[in-house]
């Protein structure tokens, strides 16, 4: 086959050639001025994937076990809390650990430590805490001197059940031989009360449970008294009983004020710094009697 021979431009077309090569070169020159930053940018680091949310604690432990207490400590409660325990001497290895769930019910962690704990103590055994790592096992009689978790005018209930605590509590208003003498009826030792007079403070060791009974006792017992109310008849000289009374400011509470225009006497009922008030207004009007 030949070739089909080209043609030479013509005169026409050449200028038309020319325009399309120059609109090119223009077009070509700020997509390589692009194409030259983006490859001189330093790569951006790549965004972190988000973090899944954390699930709540499920309920999904169920037990049903029997066995030594040195074999649940170690196997079963060690693991749960992540913590080591630290045997000392005086409990019986011997000691049988009996927990039984439901099925159709399980526990959160939070919920199988406090059972656990619980059984324990119905076992007169006790776990405390030691540090971050560890935790002590020893007979109910020595926990009072175990060292324990610590805490000072707790916001709400203490968590936990079986579990020995010390908590501190400072006295406000109540007499503190009342407040310990009450206490000693829920306390499971004789020394789990004492009263420290310097600070006016009680320190309670117990088991949780107890504690926070004994917390709410010491809410009930420390609150602040009211102060009695107490009445007495003011007479009045001079101007109407009416005038004197309007002329004393209202004072929010118990505090009440009765006219008795027959005898122009004012009745107040008032605790004893109102009713101080109450005479001082009274004795700086002219017209007044004298108020002892």
């Amino acid at each position: 086959m030949r070739p089909t021979p080209q043609l030479p431009l013509t005169n026409l077309q050449w200028p038309i050639l020319n325009r399309i090569f120059l609109f090119s070169l223009l077009l070509a020159l700020p997509l390589a001025a692009i194409a030259q930053t983006n490859s001189s940018a330093p790569p951006q680091p790549s965004q972190p994937a988000a973090s899944p949310a954390q699930p709540a604690d499920e309920a999904k432990y169920t037990f049903n076990l029997n066995m030594p207490v040195t074999e649940f400590l170690d196997k079963i409660y060690a693991p749960l809390v992540g913590r080591t325990p630290i045997r000392t001497p005086g409990v019986n290895k011997d000691t049988a650990i009996t927990l039984e769930t439901v099925k159709e019910h399980p526990l959160t962690r939070p919920q199988a430590i406090m059972a656990m704990e619980s059984i324990l103590g119905m076992n007169n055994i006790t776990v405390v805490n030691v540090g971050d790592k560890y935790f002590k096992v020893v007979t109910e009689a020595r926990a009072p001197a175990a060292a324990g978790p610590l805490s000072s005018n707790a916001p709400g209930p203490l968590l936990g059940i079986g579990k020995f605590r010390t908590e501190v509590v400072q006295l406000k208003h109540a007499d503190p031989d009342h407040v310990v003498k009450a206490l000693g009826s829920l306390a499971t030792y004789a020394n789990s009360v004492i009263y420290i007079p310097s600070t006016e403070s009680l320190i309670l060791r117990d088991y949780t449970d107890n504690v926070n009974r004994m917390l709410d006792m010491v809410a009930i017992l420390d609150m602040e008294p009211e102060e009695p109310i107490r009445s007495e008849v003011i007479p009045i000289r001079g101007l109407p009983a009416q005038d004197i009374a309007a002329r004393i400011p209202p004072n929010p509470g118990q505090t009440k004020i009765i006219v008795d225009e027959r005898t122009n006497s004012l009745l107040v009922f008032a605790n004893d710094e109102d009713m101080k008030r109450i005479k001082k207004i009274i004795s700086q009007d002219d017209n007044a009697k004298e108020i002892r």
